[in-house]
């Protein structure tokens, strides 16, 4: 879900959430290996400066991740079971950056 800010023609702001539900990393559906929901914001705002010698030139403003929370997005899970009878849960888990700056100049002619 997204808000978009546009005063005028070359400004504008948007504001996107995301919220994604539990996870499971495999078709088990055992709570041990599953990805716990979460909530991520994104923050944009960008502005165009026309007819400059250049052409026009497009500048961007990113920050990921607004609200700088700790989560995780996706990960594996595996089981290994032994002639012996014992069996092995493997899990692993890809952490998301926190909160990240990135900036975008378009140059066009």
């Amino acid at each position: 879900m997204g808000l978009t800010w546009q005063p005028g023609k070359a400004f504008y702001l948007n504001l996107l959430g995301k919220y994604v539900s539990k996870q499971f990393l495999d078709n088990t559906s055992d709570e041990a290996k599953s990805i716990d929901a979460y909530f991520v914001s994104n923050l944009s705002a960008g502005y165009t400066f026309r007819k400059t010698r250049m052409g026009e030139i497009d500048l961007q403003l990113y920050v990921n991740n607004l609200l700088n929370s700790a989560y995780v997005a996706n990960g594996w899970a595996a089981t290994d079971s032994f002639t012996d009878g014992s069996t092995i849960h493997w899990i692993g888990y890809y952490p998301q950056a926190t909160r990240n700056i990135m900036a975008r100049l378009t140059i066009s002619f």
